[in-house]
């Protein structure tokens, strides 16, 4: 399996990829090949086509250079994307936010939240709480965090075009990518995106 890891380094607004790849690449490496790029810009959609499962971890909020359309071909052809955090952060109404279901909102300072898997606590730790807007129902919840008594999605898969996304919330820097309940979370977003199933 070929696996693209996408993001921004020099060009980042406030999420370097190179403070999260490690933690990444010990758990996609598990999996298949991994090859990890801040040159997404002029890539074009022929060559996303190559790669079996693309994640992006990608700081470019205004899509500059409109990357988003070509990623959304790539998914609305049968591609599975991995949206990692601040990936999922993307023009209001694009193709983009609608097949990954929803867009990020704002974030309160971070914190210390609680993860659940359903009912069951997977960990604390200090993270960003990621404010998400959900596009439709279509968004199948399998992960949550809690916060002041209230809790909020954390992770979700669904399918779009005939492709298929699966979104973590958690991964601000490498204080959650370097963690063991950070990995394992990981792994499980990635078995959900390739298995296509319920989480």
């Amino acid at each position: 399996m070929r696996i693209l890891i996408l993001g921004d380094e020099e060009k980042a607004i406030y999420h370097p990829l190179g403070r999260v790849s490690g933690g990444i690449v010990k758990v996609f490496g598990e999996a298949g090949e991994c090859e990890v790029s801040v040159d997404y810009r002029s890539m074009e959609k022929e060559r996303l086509r190559e790669y079996d499962v693309v994640l992006s971890y990608i700081d470019n909020y205004t899509d500059e250079g409109g990357f988003g359309d070509k990623l959304a071909s790539y998914i609305e052809g049968g591609g599975k994307v991995l949206v990692l955090h601040n990936g999922m952060i993307t023009p209001d109404n694009s193709r983009l936010e609608r097949f990954y279901g929803g867009n990020f909102i704002t974030h309160p300072p971070y914190c210390e939240l609680r993860y659940y898997e359903g009912e069951e606590l997977l960990c604390s730790m200090e993270e960003e709480p990621y404010m998400l807007r959900q596009a439709d129902e279509g968004n199948d919840i399998f992960l949550w965090y809690e916060m002041d008594g209230e809790r909020y999605p954390a992770g979700w898969s669904r399918n779009a075009g005939r492709g298929r996304v699966c979104f973590l919330a958690p991964g601000h820097d490498e204080r959650t990518t370097e963690r063991k309940e950070f990995q394992y979370m990981l792994r499980k977003a990635l078995g959900i995106l390739l298995d296509g199933g319920a989480g």
